[in-house]
């Protein structure tokens, strides 16, 4: 794999097991090759958007009109295997439904279709291609048919551009964006051609969305020294109260739009309830409430960019360390589902992973059973077993200390990255894990000459596989080491 690499606007190539460094030291700005994808609001004239909603019409049809073929013939493969054997069912391929739809088009009634751009029914065919795959491969349900105004959108793999502000699509012409200046248009030329672009609806409004490629220079790209500093490595606990907390003490509020709005979603969903199916007041209660829904997605979207922000710039660490969840199994408790969606987990993770590559900031998950919350962040000896949910304060019996919950838990995430850099011995007279016990007067029963207990945490690091191979991989960075 070869790298692009600028000077003074030229362009160098070179190989990808070229030391990074030394092309830094010889004055070569290596720009990191970035995969980036962008969604745009369109800013659509009455025509175009007509144009639009016919577009995704087109789409619907052909998938559903493929698919009710295709289940005919599935359905009668699985009458003819015997019981206990797999469905043994040739469909086809893309290619050759595209044929048939080409037929299709052409039948009386049809013509719209041959109005609009081919690449709807097209490009809906293979979605539905991929839709059969993950079935039989047991990655997915069986497919199901489009349904009308719910999820809208099609795809145009051919003649699209992309320009400053504006994006050129068959059939629709030039459609101005909302937002200017995302893509850099080289000089000298007005638009550039991208491979694919996909114009979809959300509530009221009209977004596309597309990926390019583009070259990055990672902040701060030098050779980075990692020292025992309180902002050089951070432990950041994600939580419902508050979205994050840091082990140095910030705090990033959590909207809560869910919560905020619920009263107000429970109103317009009971309004569109009592409204006649097909009238046009159902209609404008429905477009109502979707506006309300899109809402609170983007209060979502901004409180996770923020809070991801606020870690990687603004507080910028040389580490950033935080917990391992997994949203899916969480929501199983109904009673904090609604509470655990709110809070935008998934995405947070997503952002943080790209946003310490730019910021070359080195992003470590704890383990996923690290008890970080229960065990004494100040001593490490106590790990209170019988903490509830509803205990956001406690005090451990071994050293005193109070501890707020979250806070502990950034603490504890800060100790695992410490450890990982070789700045916590695995012994319990580390300054780090017998600080509070260096007085004579620990409050276990004894009057405190017994030897300091083993830190709870390095056991637990110890006896994991997967600490190990990760502090023996980082710790060769680290020049105290």
């Amino acid at each position: 794999m070869e790298v692009l690499v600028y000077k003074e606007k030229r362009t160098f190539l070179c190989p990808a097991n070229a030391d990074f460094h030394n092309k830094r030291s010889l004055g070569i700005l290596v720009c990191m090759e970035q995969h980036c994808g962008r969604r745009i609001e369109l800013r659509l004239t009455k025509k175009q958007e007509r144009l639009c909603r016919q577009s995704c019409a087109v789409a619907r049809r052909a998938y559903n009109w493929q698919l009710a073929i295709q289940n005919a013939n599935y359905e009668a493969a699985k009458r003819a295997t015997p019981e206990g054997q797999k469905v043994k069912c040739k469909l086809g391929s893309p290619i050759d439904w595209h044929k048939d739809w080409c037929v299709y088009k052409k039948r009386p009634g049809n013509e719209w279709i041959t109005k609009l751009s081919k690449f709807c029914g097209q490009e809906a065919l293979r979605d539905l291609g991929v839709a059969w795959q993950k079935f039989f491969k047991g990655l997915g349900k069986h497919p199901r048919f489009h349904k009308y105004g719910v999820n809208d959108s099609f795809r145009m793999s051919g003649g699209v551009f992309i320009g400053y502000d504006f994006v050129q699509l068959p059939i629709l012409g030039k459609v101005k964006l909302k937002e200017k200046g995302y893509i850099k248009i080289p000089e000298g030329k007005v638009k550039v051609p991208i491979a694919m672009a996909t114009v979809s609806r959300e509530a009221d409004r009209w977004f596309v969305s597309f990926a390019y490629i583009t070259y990055v220079e990672p902040v701060n790209a030098d050779k980075v020294v990692i020292t025992d500093d309180e902002y050089d490595i951070v432990g950041v606990d994600l939580g419902i109260k508050d979205l994050a907390i840091t082990s140095c003490g910030e705090v990033i509020a959590n909207p809560a739009a869910y919560r905020k709005q619920m009263q107000r979603l429970r109103r317009y969903q009971r309004a569109v309830s009592r409204k006649k199916k097909g009238s046009k007041n159902r209609k404008k209660a429905v477009a109502r409430l979707a506006k309300l829904h899109q809402r609170i997605t983007n209060i979502r979207k901004n409180s996770a960019h923020q809070c991801t922000t606020s870690l990687t710039r603004k507080l910028a660490p040389k580490v950033l360390v935080i917990e391992t969840l997994k949203p899916k199994n969480m929501v199983r408790n109904r009673k904090l589902a609604g509470s655990i969606m709110d809070a935008n987990f998934g995405r947070i993770h997503e952002q943080l992973e790209y946003k310490c590559q730019w910021n070359n900031i080195q992003l470590i998950k704890a383990p996923q059973f690290y008890p970080s919350s229960q065990i004494c962040s100040e001593c490490g000896c106590f790990q209170k077993k019988d903490l509830k949910l509803t205990d956001r304060e406690w005090y451990c019996p071994h050293c005193g200390c109070h501890h707020d919950r979250d806070v502990n838990a950034a603490r504890n995430l800060r100790f695992y990255g410490l450890w990982l850099y070789g700045f916590v011995q695995s012994t319990p007279t580390a300054r780090y894990a017998a600080n509070a016990c260096l007085d004579g007067k620990c409050r276990r029963e004894g009057n405190g000459s017994e030897p300091c207990p083993r830190d709870l945490r390095l056991q637990f690091f110890e006896s994991q596989e997967q600490c190990k191979s990760l502090k023996q991989e980082l710790n060769p960075m680290n020049p105290l080491t």
